[in-house]
């Protein structure tokens, strides 16, 4: 619709976005004065307003008036403070503004301070507001004392005013973060008490008053202000109303105003309706009177009160209760979402409801007006709510309406009448009536009883205007008739009766309506058009809007045709394709719910609606509508047959009989519904239309087309595709009589059976065509069909076909005529069990699969229950079929085309352009122009790297071809690439171009889309290297057609009617390339150009073959004259053909030069060498050069070869594909051949991908056996859709070390006349998980200490261990999924736009519950993130694969879906990878973990992933299969070391493509997701593994209303990227992201390194996260670490709480920050097994016997505990797994237990006896007993178990533990026979064994015997120093510090003696503390093979 039915101006907007009241009051300035206020005790005084709207009527006397009335209250004000929005553009308005300003007192005193607001930006920026204010658009000012205003901080300060200015006009102010932080702190630091007020015209979301729903975006700035109490954030925008108590917002620690409006209307919160209408609004009534604002006092003492002004009624709102606050206190902000009503407001005793006017469905509620409980602001009666109840019972509806409380009470209404629309006809309902305050306390209800009308049926005409009564357009209902211009009155060949015809230009028919006409109408009327466009300019055959009111309008350059009617505030615009240059006939019914179109008898399109119709001024036209004064606008180019206006609404039977009586106004046939099939392909749709509805399912690809014939869509059925229809429980209503009828048009001529409606298999029916006839099948013979057939079934000519079965007969109709009849001799026979289905298009087999598929256009299909009459089926045919003519004529010679736009043929030489444009030629690189040999003259050759030719075109250019263009070339690729390849293009973003993509030639033709999109269609064809063609691209304005040398190889719709052509610099049409965003060139070709051409209009099949039939030189063709020729056989050489007819001469000359002499065309080669074959033309230089190498070609390679990842995981999926590709010489035959494989390292799991032909067997023993009957290729390996024969799965076995995989080809059997034939295996490396990982889930963490066996083994683990929140990632994306979960509001898509909305009804049509939850209460989610452009899967899928921004890739890494769906990714191959994938990245992070990716589109785990990258890939052919495949993978084995799983699921891009993306029919299928994504959540719970995975979904793009997507429209560009998992912050809104942040996102979350190309941000991961320490806000199922830091002792201890069911904790991992402070010891009841500080932390790993203890260490420092805290830390358990528990870090009082005094037995033996027993401290000293005696014996001394010394009697000795001494004797010697006495013995030493050095040996062997029975100093004695040799007390060999010395921490300890568990060696560790233990084994676990070990 044309903006001249919308309001100017800011109403205009206002229209758009709600319904402004129907009358509104004039605004008049209040004749009274304000009364002016002291100074005494203000700081600073402030008057502030926003939105004056210089530009609407009234702004500048409410703008003058407000002026004036601040400089009444106080002349002396610090300043006027306008915040936005001041002009309704800016532009021009500014002179006014600032002329205002410059007049008023406290403008010339220049005090008037301006910021901008979104108007602002209507036809100005940020530069023209300082040229027309004077003033900077953002700025700091600082007031002083003294009265001085500056840029920086005075002495005094008493106020700041911070100015903002949002970037443009959507509301950004995040860019002056610095300057508002700078300020912040200047004022602050200044003066505290302060106010500082921010200028922001746009509020702060969810704050004041209606920012809800306006506001603007500040970025950290917000978090700025809630530092800083002072801070008075004052908004507009919104216009809401002041007196509602929440304009004012203090719940953040600052205060946040919105100002209502000095000069526009008032606006409120949505979901309110208009009294006076009924329509939503959210305006107050009246709320043209609106004029407020405020006056900030900023007193001495810090206190700041807010008056608010009501300009309109001349007083302040509220008076008594200003707002107050002091700024420095934050206790002292009140004004918090806490405040309620003191009471509910009150109605009168006895108030009722009552019922006033009554219109049908639409009914006036009257009801008295409610008091407030008090005169206190919280207490206002801020709206009625009205419920209307069915007394019948159904749902209620209720409606709200704003009270009126912003009136003057003088104005305000005593009682309330309330238009109430969308009711029921003829209902009574009970109606109830509350008050209720802004904060929600509603009153008691007063109640009341309605009744609506019944609607008039059967409609009555109201205007009635048939011209088959030759009456000129004379109404039968007698409206008043003026003509205008002069149409024509005259018979009309196609309807035989007289109509009217209008020639778009002046011609029109006027009818004077009545308010009684439109009173009748009401909510229940029907409009009827029959008529003919004979155009398709906008226009309206049928109109009476102006603001309001209806008509139907045809949209300009389409065949669109809308229904307009202005109901509830809006045009509701139901839309139908019509066809153009026939007659349509359209009705429009609307019955107060809904607004229905129907075309032709058929309900096309519905829309919602509500109220009753607006209505317009006095006068319907019939071609064209009327404009405001009652004249002819809109002419329409158009035939009207009738035209009508009904009261009351056709049912869809009134509009299918009204159409049958507007056709055939003569017929008293009648034909009834197709009640059993009913598919009408205009809609491009296959749905069924009958009752039943029967589900379709497509086979192949079925396509739709514009058929020029019949002018509407149809159905492309090419021979392999078809819709099919369950019928078999339909069969009981057809077994008495049937019809089956298709409206048709072959594409090739039917010589075999090809049906069109068939349901046949040992029954059943069908109807199709067989050797030129059409033929119906009917099962009605006792063993066979009846088959009657006949009729004349011509290809290319549309035909109608109905079989009808009678009981008695099988008839045969072909176009309205009997042609064939069979008697039915039985009872109808059904169709064999597995044929169900009816297929349309070809016939269903036994398994419901498709056969006998036909080649031919479909318009419509229908199937009925009753046998039709001869009479209704030539009614049928001859509504359907059009006038065709007999014997067409072929035009001789067509006319072809002038190349006007451009021609360029190189034959003088140069490039230049020779067409009347002549443009401007710009070479790039160094193209050459030189003679080609085959063509006889000079082209152009071009390199494929930077060569090619630049013509620059502009907009004016561009508009001469949008609606019809052809583009021409001759061209010949060198080599066929896989990328992009462009011979002659201009695209970018749009445009056109003959180009390579995915190997195939392409004519790239970007359309005008509905809806404002735009989008490539691509026609394509198979071409050669070293091959000349012709090629021609067509755009007519509905096809876009593909020519290759004069023939058409491929043609689309186009989808729209327009190019859309590429903007900015990119505007060349390049000859070798393309245009470049820079306006330079890409897409290079390699090869060479003969003529390129542009014309700017589209050429019939016709003209482009005879253009190629022109060509000159000619075009000579040869098919099969490539590859190589068979040395000494027999050789055909191919015929050639010439573009103009003539014949072709071929000669052969061999390797030697000669000329080969031909028999019958044949020759043998006998010469090894290059053999050239020519081609010739008599009369022309062209020729056709082919060389062929004649070689042995038993030496021509065939090749197979595997494609594998280098290395996997052992113990997971991976894949080995297999290829195989040729020589182009060779033909190959089947092929057989084993791979081998060690079955003890792998074992095979299965295959996908295989190409027909191929079958794969296992013998379970390393060996499959592989056979292949198929295509064998020339491409290369990297073709995977041409070479790969099959991927492979195979599953490695576990293993602890590193394997190789040997993959072999055996017994190769190629069938080809070759001995080369290479088969190449691969080795696969299988990582081993080795020796740590006891748990298995593919990391070392606490888990695997935790099952340690050894100590070694825990200390070895212990080192190699870290932690990991997160050991898994599954990622999701969901393909169009773009941003569909988003809570309060969601893209909505009707009437073929979309628009984002948070209409309570509109959210409800989304039911994902489990969705919903899992995004927004599980998962952190960002709504806000991008998609890559183009919007295009490819492009999105690479990125989230890859990390790499798609528009940064290489050129040659911007694949596209063409590209992604043949080759592997261009990494492929490569000696060094540019852009590896994820899964690259991770198996270098985690080489023995695994990888998983599934996909459901699959060129993602095809072309995209890597083939050799180490993940397992898998396809599904299934839409979201591959959901239910990925939650069964976390079930299995495999999940446990898999690193990432990787997921796509297609179906709601399927959904999108075909129904639209978020429609209701989206989000009817969106909620299947529920079950999708639950299953998989369901499986992580299941398996225990949900808090260590991460859970990431997203959407690789959005979508349009009309299904497309690749644009950069707000609906296709924004995704949701959402996190979940333990350490997410559950319910979080994020901001922000693209789809290339995914990689770093999940790295980021597994601990993983990103690689160097990977330029996304883990930014999202970082801003979900929680630390451990705040994990305690998640209120999880987990342990609780508390790490208390001692304030009494320099120590931290830790303790566990909160224990969990199911597991034993055993293991405690912990990194703990030191703060600068070093470790003195470490005090546990376990075993430390690591220790080590790193960077100032502390990585500390115990292990405990049994259960960890409440207590489970304390760290000994040597400082300060101050600030030492717990970073992160794990838990192990006894059953491996590991817990990432809360962590509580704290100070506190440290309990100091004094050490135990520890007791040692000391007992003396001499022999058995024993001598004494003592109880002795250790550490004191025993003094032993005096020597015994023994007869024969010398007392030796003492011997101690302790050290094994011996001790003198009565020596004393230090006591370490228990000991025992025991008496050592020697026996007396005996006497010589010498007689000689023996020598006295050497006298004692006094200082022997008992002192001196024996003394200090004992003690130092002592000490080092110990070392070895216990764990190491440095374990059990920390605090003990020791010394060296004989001088200290050390209990260590490897000595310490100064001997003696205690340690303070220990006084009862003796030096360098701890407390030992006397168990067994390594094991034994210091006690506790708080938990002392005796001596003895350790005999918890059974660590070293499970014995129990006793102590000493």
């Amino acid at each position: 619709m044309q903006w001249k039915r919308k309001l100017s101006g800011v109403l205009a907007g206002a229209m758009l976005l709600g319904l402004l009241p129907t009358t509104a009051l004039a605004w008049d300035a209040p004749g009274n004065d304000w009364e002016a206020v002291s100074h005494e005790n203000v700081a600073a005084r402030f008057f502030v307003g926003s939105d004056v709207h210089i530009g609407r009527s009234d702004a500048p006397a409410k703008f003058e008036n407000a002026l004036s009335v601040f400089n009444q209250v106080d002349p002396e004000a610090d300043g006027v403070l306008l915040v936005g929005d001041l002009t309704e553009s800016g532009s021009s308005q500014y002179t006014q503004l600032m002329s205002i300003i410059n007049e008023s007192e406290l403008g010339q005193d220049g005090k008037v301070v301006l910021s901008m607001g979104n108007h602002e930006f209507g036809n100005s920026n940020q530069t023209d507001f300082k040229e027309k204010t004077g003033q900077d658009a953002n700025a700091v000012l600082y007031y002083s004392a003294d009265g001085t205003t500056s840029s920086t901080v005075g002495e005094t300060l008493v106020a700041t005013v911070i100015k903002l200015s949002a970037q443009n006009s959507s509301g950004n102010y995040s860019d002056q973060y610095s300057m508002v932080e700078t300020a912040l702190e200047e004022a602050t630091k200044k003066n505290p008490d302060a106010p500082i007020i921010v200028m922001g015209h746009h509020g702060i979301r969810n704050t004041a008053y209606v920012t809800s729903e306006w506001y603007g975006n500040y970025g950290e700035i917000v978090d700025l202000f809630a530092n800083y109490p002072q801070v008075i954030h004052i908004s507009g925008h919104s216009h809401a109303t002041l007196e509602d108590a929440r304009s004012i917002y203090q719940d953040d620690g600052y205060t946040a105003i919105q100002d209502g409006t000095i000069g526009a209307y008032f606006e409120n919160e949505s979901g309110k309706v208009d009294p006076d209408t009924g329509a939503d609004s959210t305006y107050p009534a009246d709320s043209e009177i609106a004029s407020q604002a405020l006056r900030i006092d900023a007193l001495d003492d810090g206190t700041v009160k807010i008056y608010r002004m009501n300009l309109t009624t001349g007083e302040y709102m509220y008076e008594d209760e200003p707002w107050t606050f002091n700024v420095s206190d934050k206790e002292s902000l009140k004004y918090t979402s806490e405040r309620t009503s003191t009471d509910a407001p009150t109605f009168d005793g006895g108030a009722t409801v009552t019922q006033g006017e009554v219109d049908g469905k639409t009914i006036h509620v009257q009801f008295p007006a409610a008091k407030p409980a008090s005169g206190a602001n919280n207490d206002m009666v801020h709206e009625y709510q009205i419920t209307l109840t069915p007394k019948n019972g159904g749902d209620a509806v209720t409606k709200s309406v704003f009270s009126d409380y912003y009136m003057a009470e003088k104005d305000q209404k005593d009682t309330w009448d309330v238009t109430i629309t969308g009711l029921k006809a003829d209902t009574e309902y009970d109606v109830s009536v509350k008050a209720v305050t802004s904060f929600g306390t509603a009153s008691d209800a007063i109640t009341g009883t309605v009744k609506t009308e019944a609607p008039t049926y059967p409609p009555q005409p109201i205007l009635d205007v048939d011209f088959s009564n030759s009456n000129q357009g004379v109404d039968a209902q007698g409206h008043d008739l003026t003509v205008y211009g002069n149409p024509t009155f005259q018979e009309d060949a196609d309807l035989d009766r007289t109509v009217a015809t209008f020639d778009g230009v002046d011609d029109g028919l006027r009818y004077t309506m009545t308010d009684e006409d439109y009173d009748r109408m009401g909510q229940n009327f029907t409009v009827e058009l029959y008529y003919k466009p004979n155009d398709t300019a906008n226009n309206n055959p049928m109109g009476n809007t102006q603001t309001s009111g209806f008509c139907f309008e045809q949209k300009s350059g389409t065949n669109t045709v809308e229904f307009w009617t202005h109901i509830g505030g809006s045009y509701k615009k139901p839309a139908v394709q019509v066809a153009t240059n026939q007659w349509n006939h359209l009705v429009a019914t609307y019955d107060g719910e809904n607004v229905k179109l129907y075309l032709n008898g058929k309900l096309q399109d519905t829309v919602a609606a509500t109220g009753a119709m607006s209505e317009p001024p006095h006068y319907l036209f019939l071609g064209g509508d009327t404009k405001s004064d009652g004249s002819l606008e809109y002419q329409a180019n158009c035939s009207i047959a009738l035209a009508r206006v009904y009261e009351g609404t056709m049912t869809a039977d009134d509009v299918k009989t009204a159409y049958q009586t507007a056709t055939q106004p003569d017929s008293d046939v009648t034909i009834p519904d197709a009640d059993i099939l009913d598919v009408d392909f205009s809609d491009g749709k296959g749905g069924d239309d009958s009752a039943n509805k029967l589900a379709e399912t497509e086979h192949g690809n079925v396509t739709y087309v514009e058929d020029e014939t019949l002018g509407k869509t149809v159905a492309n059925f090419d021979g392999s595709s078809a819709y099919s229809y369950p019928l078999r429980d339909q069969y009981d209503k057809l077994k008495e009589g049937l019809t089956f009828e298709v409206t048709f048009c072959y594409n090739v001529d039917p010589t075999s059976e090809q049906e069109l409606l068939s349901n046949q298999q040992s029954g059943g029916v069908g109807l199709g065509a067989t050797g030129g006839e059409g033929i119906f099948f009917c099962r009605v013979k006792e063993d066979d069909y009846a088959t009657p057939t006949g009729g004349d079934i011509q290809a290319k000519v549309w035909h109608h076909a109905a079989g009808v079965y009678d009981g008695d007969a099988v008839k045969l109709y072909i176009d309205g005529k009997l042609v064939g009849t069979e008697t039915a001799t039985a009872a109808l026979q059904l169709p064999s069990s597995g044929a169900d289905s009816v297929f349309i298009g070809g016939d269903s087999d036994g398994n419901d699969a498709l056969q006998f598929a036909a080649n031919a256009r479909i318009a419509n299909a229908r199937i009925y229950s009753t046998p039709l009459t001869a009479d209704q089926v030539a009614a049928l045919a001859d509504q359907e079929l059009p006038e065709q003519p007999t014997d067409p004529e072929e035009p001789e010679n067509p006319e072809t085309l002038t190349p006007d736009m451009l021609n360029v043929d190189f034959t003088d030489g140069t490039a230049q352009d020779k067409s009347k444009t002549q443009n401007t030629l710009n070479p790039a690189g160094s193209p050459v122009i030189e003679k080609d040999a085959e063509m006889g003259k000079n082209v152009g050759v071009f390199n494929g790297t930077y060569d090619a030719y630049l013509y620059p075109f502009d907009d004016t250019k561009y508009s001469k071809m949008s609606d019809g263009v052809t583009i021409e070339s001759i061209f010949k690729y060198d080599e066929i690439p896989s990328g992009e390849s462009d011979m002659f293009s201009n695209q970018q973003g749009g445009g056109i171009g003959l180009g390579l993509e995915g190997g195939r030639l392409q004519f790239f033709c970007n359309i005008n889309k509905s809806g404002g999109d735009n989008g490539y269609v691509q026609p394509n064809a198979e071409i050669e290297a070293g091959q000349w063609y012709h090629a021609v691209g067509v755009f007519d304005g509905s096809t876009v057609k593909l020519y290759l040398n004069g023939e058409l190889v491929d043609s689309k719709p186009a989808g729209g009617t327009t190019i859309h052509w590429p903007g900015g610099e990119a505007k060349n049409f390049v000859i070798g390339g393309d245009s470049s965003p820079s306006g330079g060139a890409e897409s290079f070709a390699k090869g060479r150009v003969s003529l390129a051409r542009l014309y700017s209009d589209s050429m019939t099949d016709d003209q482009v073959k005879a253009l190629y039939e022109s060509l000159d030189p000619v075009m000579i063709e040869v098919e099969g004259a490539t590859g190589s020729i068979a040395l000494n056989e027999l050789c055909t050489v191919p015929a050639g053909t010439a573009s103009n007819g003539a014949a072709v001469t071929v000669t052969v000359t061999a390797p030697d030069g000669e000329t080969v002499s031909l028999q019958d065309n044949q020759f043998t080669p006998d010469q090894e060498g290059n053999y050239t074959f020519t081609y010739t033309v008599e009369g022309s230089s062209a020729k056709r050069i082919f060389v062929r190498a004649a070689v042995d070609m038993e030496n021509l390679p065939v090749n197979l070869g595997l494609v594998a990842a280098e290395q996997v995981a052992s113990g997971n999926l991976f894949n080995v594909s297999i290829h195989m590709n040729r020589d182009s010489g060779l033909t190959v035959g089947s092929t057989s051949f084993t791979l081998t494989y060690n079955p003890n390292l792998v074992s095979y799991v299965g295959q996908e991908n295989a190409k027909s032909g191929l079958t794969v067997e296992d013998d379970k023993k390393g060996n499959l056996k592989v056979t292949y009957t198929g295509n064998v290729a020339t491409d290369a390996f990297n073709n995977y859709s041409t070479t790969r024969l099959v991927r492979l799965t195979f599953e490695s076995a576990e293993a602890n070390s590193d394997q190789n995989a040997e993959f072999a080809f055996a017994d190769v059997n190629i069938e080809a006349s070759t001995n080369k034939k290479n088969a190449e295996g691969a080795t696969v490396k299988l990582v081993g998980q080795g020796n740590l990982d006891l748990n298995g889930d593919g990391v070392i963490g606490a888990g695997d200490v935790a099952l340690a066996e050894a100590t070694d083994q825990a200390k070895t683990i212990a080192q190699a261990a870290a932690i990991y929140p997160y050991k898994h990632a599954v990622v999701i994306t969901m393909d169009g999924g773009g941003i569909c979960f988003k809570p309060n509001e969601m893209y909505y898509a009707s009437n073929g736009s979309t628009t984002l909305t948070d209409d309570p009804d509109i959210l409800a049509k989304r039911t994902n519950e489990y969705a919903m939850e899992l995004f927004n209460e599980y998962c952190a989610t960002s709504y806000s993130a991008k998609s890559e452009t183009p919007t295009i899967s490819a492009q999105n899928y690479t990125s989230i694969i890859h990390g790499k921004a798609y528009a940064t890739a290489q050129k040659e890494y911007q694949i596209t879906n063409n590209e992604a769906g043949a080759y592997y990714y261009p990494d492929f191959g490569k000696e060094v990878a540019v852009y590896p994938s994820i899964f690259e990245a991770l198996g270098q992070s985690f080489p023995n973990r695994g990888n998983a990716a599934f996909a459901e589109w699959t060129p993602i785990v095809n072309g995209i992933i890597e083939p050799d990258a180490p993940v397992y890939l898998h396809g599904s052919t299934k839409n979201t299969g591959d959901m239910q495949d990925v939650a069964d993978y976390i079930k299995s084995e495999n999940y446990k070391n898999t690193a990432m799983i990787y997921m796509q699921s297609d179906y709601m891009d399927a959904v999108g493509h075909s129904n639209g993306y978020y429609t209701d029919k989206y989000y009817t299928e969106l909620e299947r997701y529920d079950d999708y994504f639950k299953a998989i959540m369901d499986a992580l719970e299941e398996t225990g593994t949900k808090d260590e995975t991460l859970v990431l979904f997203t959407a690789d793009h959005g979508g349009t209303a009309g299904g497309s997507h690749g644009g950069t429209t707000n609906q296709e560009y924004d995704v949701q990227i959402a996190l979940g998992g333990q350490t997410i912050d559950s319910g979080a809104t994020l901001s922000g992201g693209t789809n290339h942040d995914i990689p770093q996102l999940v790295l980021a979350a597994l601990r993983g390194d990103a690689l160097s190309h990977m330029d996304g941000s883990a930014d999202l991961f970082e801003a979900a996260s929680l630390t451990q320490e705040e994990l305690v806000e998640k209120d999880r199922a987990v342990e609780t670490l508390t790490s208390t830091s001692g304030t009494n002792v320099n120590a931290v201890e830790f303790t566990l709480s909160d224990r969990q069911d199911g597991y034993t904790v055993n293991t405690l991992d912990l990194v703990l920050n030191l703060n600068g402070q070093e470790i003195t010891s470490v005090d546990t009841e376990g075993t430390v097994v690591r220790q080590d500080v790193q960077d100032g932390a502390l990585s500390l790993t115990i292990v405990y016997d049994n259960a960890a203890p409440d207590t489970l260490a304390r760290v000994n420092l040597s400082g300060s505990a101050d600030g030492v805290k717990v970073t992160e830390y794990m838990l192990g358990t006894d059953q491996g797994k590991e817990i990432y528990g809360d962590l509580v870090n704290t100070a506190g009082t440290l309990e100091v237990t004094p050490e135990p005094v520890q007791q040692a037995t000391v007992t003396v033996k001499n022999g058995e006896e024993t001598v004494a027993t003592a109880e002795v401290t250790i550490g004191e000293d025993y003094t032993l007993p005096a020597a015994p005696t023994r007869p024969g014996y010398v007392f030796q001394g003492w011997m101690s178990s302790a050290d094994n010394q011996r001790y003198q009697a009565g020596a004393s000795v230090t006591i370490d533990g228990d000991t025992t001494f025991t008496a050592q004797w020697e026996p007396v010697s005996r006497p010589d026979p010498d007689p000689t006495p023996n020598p006295d013995p050497a006298p004692e030493d006094p200082t022997g064994p008992s002192a001196g050095d024996a003394q200090d040996c004992r003690r130092a062997g002592r000490c080092g015997q110990r070392g070895d029975r216990d764990r190491g100093h440095e374990r059990r004695h920390r605090d003990s120093p020791g010394g060296p040799g004989g001088h200290g007390r050390e209990r260590r060999r490897p000595g310490g510090g100064a001997g003696g010395q205690r340690p303070v921490d220990h006084p009862r300890r003796g030096p360098g003696a701890g407390r030992c568990h006397r168990g067994p060696g390594p094991w034994g560790h210091p006690g506790y503390p708080r938990h002392p233990q005796p001596g003895g084994g350790h005999r918890g676990r059974r660590w070293d093979g499970g014995a129990v070990h006793p102590g000493p």
